[in-house]
């Protein structure tokens, strides 16, 4: 459990790390299709491919509630991506914490 949860965290992590400084007016589709695909291609093998994208989608919808746009999501704290992570590990992975 706590392997997938630090897993989540660095999807997190790197997925909203690789946005630019980009509009302050709410995620355009190109950001969240940049979030997602930044998220997945993190995953690296960690998860099976469904999992990662499950888990991307889920912090994806929890950072775009939460932070209205990028800008804002940009600064996330640990603290923040962390619990982000483990509210999508329990949605998503619990139990199905094995590659596919």
């Amino acid at each position: 459990m706590k392997t997938s949860i630090i897993k989540l965290v660095l999807l997190t992590i790197a997925s909203i790390s690789t946005f630019a400084c980009t509009q302050s007016q709410g995620w355009s589709e190109k950001d969240k299709k940049d979030f997602l695909k930044g998220c997945v291609s993190s995953n690296q093998g960690r998860l099976s491919q469904k999992l990662a994208q499950d888990a991307c989608g889920c912090m994806l919808n929890k950072v775009e509630k939460k932070h209205p746009n990028v800008d804002e999501a940009q600064k996330l704290r640990r603290e923040e991506i962390r619990d982000i992570a483990f509210a999508c590990w329990k949605e998503t992975i619990a139990g199905k914490d094995k590659k596919e």
